[in-house]
């Protein structure tokens, strides 16, 4: 966070709120939850689908549209529900040198994704990027744990938060199409 003349600036985004002297813990509360608001909307739509999945699509592909079957290269980050990373393939994050990686899929296949993250990319296309919101009961209980953290940490905090709400932010890299 960075303090400006007009409040704190959040991750670069522009100060919406004009500069305002505050009195009380109150007003200071209306404050934050109105740049909260504002936050938000800047960020771009919440679209909700089925099943309590939600997803903001933050960079929308090109080309077409894949479906079951198909093989999807992706990378990915997981997050608790409240932003705090947990684990990732392809970023090179917790000393990971996994940099490009890719974690590869069949498309609709059971025990492959969890079934939430699954529901949140259906209409992706290569290139593109979402944040999905992934329920407890649609997580990693559904794909039989997989995609499978590569550290320890990021086994342990899978394991220690499975029952919670998830956010799976995913990079469609490469799909091949099914072989008919």
């Amino acid at each position: 966070m960075v303090a400006t003349a007009g409040g704190l600036a959040i991750g670069g985004l522009p100060n919406l709120v004009e500069a305002k002297k505050i009195i009380n813990l109150e007003e200071a509360r209306e404050l934050g939850e109105k740049k909260m608001i504002d936050i938000e909307k800047a960020k771009g739509p919440l679209i909700k689908v089925r099943d309590n999945v939600k997803y903001r699509e933050e960079l929308i592909g090109k080309g077409d549209i894949f479906k079951a079957g198909d093989l999807v290269k992706i990378r990915y980050q997981v997050y608790k529900g409240n932003g705090d990373y947990m684990f990732s393939t392809g970023y090179g994050r917790e000393f990971q040198n996994d940099v490009g990686d890719t974690y590869d899929f069949s498309f609709g296949r059971p025990n492959s994704i969890p079934k939430g993250a699954e529901i949140g990319m259906e209409g992706m296309r290569v290139g593109g990027k979402r944040k999905i919101s992934i329920p407890p009961e649609l997580g990693w209980q559904t794909s039989g744990g997989f995609p499978e953290p590569q550290t320890f940490g990021g086994k342990r905090k899978l394991l220690n938060h499975m029952n919670e709400f998830l956010q799976f932010e995913v990079e469609v890299i490469r799909v091949r199409p099914k072989k008919t």
